[in-house]
């Protein structure tokens, strides 16, 4: 009974780990509309912000590997959330850019280590439901932070007091993680001595036997275009998640004249969606194949995007959110998941590593160039009140959508799920 006990505990605060992964990951977007003007930065300067993050996530990510074996899973995640709690009360109290820019390094160095190293320490000990549920507790994250700004805008106070919020319930968690060291140091011995936790459970649908080996292997020709369609997948990822929370609330309030606190409320509704979502798929995930729930989930994306372009109203807008919210919920840690479906174990540790870098890399890269060329190319010189950007949010969340699925539909064409072109392949 201890022993379970202790599982169910390590488990919770892996839970809790991402919900801390994710509360300060939306703020920005939701505070941008009135941020900017604190520091009298135009519109696109959010990508910018967002990629200088997410290149020092990258960074801290690449570290992780070497930060897990010396400190531990757990002196890794508070000392993360410590970083992050910190940064979050930085940024409150930044007087310039540059000191706000100097805080969202130390945010992107808490963030990336703390993400691939909870992603490596799941996939190794438990089940897809579990993976999906643990990004479920990154949607609840995601979803509170744009709650706690709205709460504030309704009070008429600054952002600034939504970001010290978040920082001080970061600064929480990191206490509570401290607190925990002496229980993750004797799961740690007993992992050294050969214990071993939930072992991970591929779905018997998937191209895998019971024992957990392919039951063959791809040619090197047919391996090469399954990686590329698998990587593709995770860089055009970001493309629409991240560019539905960091430009939504602008989108709102300058097409639809939203007061901050509406616009808020819209994108707490969108990753309230995508939390949801996650945690149904996290029911469903070992009972429906992984390529079934990741075209539906494509499929009602698809809808979520079509309807945002041709949104009249902001309700309408609002309802499009959730319902793209809703299908990219499962994309991500289902993909994960069957990753060794489609290319073998062999391959998918490599492939793994390859796909979290190509999102990071797509996050660092296509929000920031999206601002930037909408901005500079497609606004109207006269100083039109609808931006450029305003303007393309919907279309190119459409085709992002419709790139994703071409990217997916492909991986499946190489992999070992297309057994007959495997075999041809010899």
């Amino acid at each position: 009974m201890f022993k379970f006990d202790r599982k169910i505990l390590i488990l919770a605060l892996l839970y809790l780990s991402f919900v801390s992964l994710g509360l300060p990951d939306t703020l920005l977007g939701t505070a941008w509309p009135q941020m900017r003007h604190s520091f009298g930065r135009p519109l696109e300067f959010a990508g910018l912000l967002l990629s200088l993050t997410t290149i020092f996530s990258v960074i801290s990510s690449l570290g992780s590997g070497f930060a897990l074996r010396k400190l531990g899973a757990g002196l890794l995640i508070a000392v993360c959330a410590l970083a992050t709690g910190l940064s979050m009360f930085g940024y409150a109290l930044a007087a310039g850019w540059s000191a706000l820019i100097g805080f969202a390094l130390v945010f992107g160095l808490g963030q990336g280590a703390v993400d691939t190293a909870v992603n490596a320490y799941m996939a190794r000990n438990y089940s897809a439901r579990h993976m999906n549920w643990v990004h479920c507790c990154w949607g609840v994250g995601a979803a509170g932070g744009p709650l706690i700004l709205g709460l504030v805008f309704t009070q008429d106070l600054s952002w600034r007091y939504g970001y010290a919020c978040v920082g001080g319930i970061q600064l929480a968690l990191a206490l509570l993680f401290f607190l925990s060291l002496p229980l993750w140091q004797k799961v740690e011995r007993g992992a050294e001595a050969g214990a071993s936790m939930v072992s991970p459970v591929l779905p018997t649908s998937d191209p895998v036997n019971k024992a957990g080996k392919a039951k063959r292997d791809l040619g090197k020709s047919r391996l090469l275009a399954a990686c590329v369609c698998g990587t593709a997948f995770y860089f055009l990822y970001p493309g629409v998640e991240l560019m539905a929370g960091l430009w939504g609330a602008s989108y709102l309030s300058v097409k639809f004249a939203a007061s901050p606190a509406s616009a808020a409320l819209s994108i707490t509704l969108y990753w309230g969606a995508l939390t949801i979502g996650r945690f149904l798929a996290g029911i469903f995930a070992n009972r429906v194949r992984n390529r079934e729930l990741i075209r539906g989930g494509l499929a009602l994306a698809f809808g979520g995007a079509l309807l945002i372009c041709f949104a009249a109203s902001l309700s309408t807008a609002s309802l499009a959110l959730v319902l793209l919210g809703l299908g990219l919920a499962p994309l991500y840690p289902t993909m994960m998941h069957d990753t060794p479906a489609r290319v073998g174990l062999q391959a998918s540790d490599r492939l793994t590593g390859l796909q979290v870098g190509a999102a990071l890399a797509g996050a660092a890269s296509i929000p920031a160039l999206a601002g930037f060329v909408l901005e500079r190319i497609f606004t109207a010189p006269t100083g039109a009140v609808t931006s450029g950007l305003v303007q393309a949010f919907g279309p190119l969340l459409l085709v992002f959508t419709i790139l994703l699925l071409l990217a997916h539909e492909l991986s499946l064409r190489f992999s070992l799920y297309n057994r007959r072109n495997c075999d041809n392949d010899r």
